[in-house]
């Protein structure tokens, strides 16, 4: 049964611009994907087959075959709460054959075609490509406002992604892209983390076990984030620090040499949590 998208989304959390829906095209002859939910998320999908002319709900079940090299699915959702929920309750893209290519604006399974550069919740893309093999590219991702844990384990062990997509994103949240690329043996290169606001474990094993990485830019110039609190109690008050790290464990197992390219206020410090041993440093 063929079915439109009949909610209009509220114009608070879109912009105008059309974009192009996240797209998966088919690397090999037979390739095929679906969907697996965990804890029954199950979220809202539609499909397209045709460039968009016609459009088809996807249930969790349902297994899309693309016979040729070079067929395309594109794919939209309505789920302006996000399209996963936690860690219990979450949906995966599964590829069951071949190999896919994925492309387009991942926000397409939040707005339908309309853009948008706000994730709506916690945990929304947890997963979302958790452990896809045969996965060799990534869609675009242009949120520039993220929530805690919503690109967490998103490409986790996509052993045959070979470039990792842009992250525009300016203010990150806790645990935002804890563990997003753990695993992917064939990445050579991170995106560049251009952004000075760091929260909370948001780079925590991003990056772990990517053992071919030997390239990575960032512009943050501490290890650690310190925050100082006044706290009242009932018969005193007093003044905290809390000390948080941002980086744990991320670039553990990456390549023995590499480059790492950050501003000159950085400390000069190593250990997988820091800077890898034997990499060379290039202040700006």
């Amino acid at each position: 049964m063929c079915a439109k998208l009949f909610i209009p989304p509220s114009p608070d959390d879109i912009n105008d611009q059309v974009v192009t829906p996240l797209t998966f095209t088919a690397e090999e002859d037979g390739s095929s994907f679906g969907i697996r939910n965990e804890g029954w998320n199950n979220p809202h999908i539609q499909y397209s087959l045709d460039e968009g002319n016609t459009w088809t709900n996807m249930p969790y079940d349902t297994i899309i075959h693309l016979e040729h090299k070079g067929g395309k699915a594109l794919l939209r959702g309505y789920n302006l709460n996000g399209f996963s929920e936690n860690e219990q309750r979450y949906t995966s893209f599964i590829i069951q054959s071949g190999a896919i290519a994925a492309s387009g604006n991942v926000m397409s399974l939040i707005h339908g075609e309309r853009g948008s550069r706000k994730i709506p919740s916690r945990f929304c893309f947890y997963r979302l490509f958790y452990a896809c093999e045969n996965l060799t590219q990534a869609p675009e991702l242009p949120a520039t406002l993220l929530r805690s844990n919503c690109y967490e384990e998103m490409f986790c062990k996509c052993t045959n992604l070979k470039e990792a997509p842009q992250l525009p994103a300016f203010f990150l949240d806790e645990n935002c892209y804890a563990r997003m690329f753990q695993g992917c043996a064939n990445l050579t290169e991170t995106p560049k983390l251009l952004t000075p606001h760091v929260s909370e474990n948001c780079y925590e094993e991003m990056f772990m076990d990517c053992s071919k990485i030997s390239k990575i830019t960032v512009n943050f110039t501490k290890w650690v984030k310190q925050v100082s609190i006044h706290v009242t109690f009932k018969y005193k008050e007093r003044d905290d620090e809390f000390f948080y790290q941002f980086t744990q464990g991320w670039l553990s197992g990456v390549a023995p040499n590499g480059t790492f390219i950050c501003p000159k206020g950085l400390p000069k410090e190593f250990g997988e949590s820091r800077i890898p041993e034997g990499w060379t440093i290039i202040k700006n």
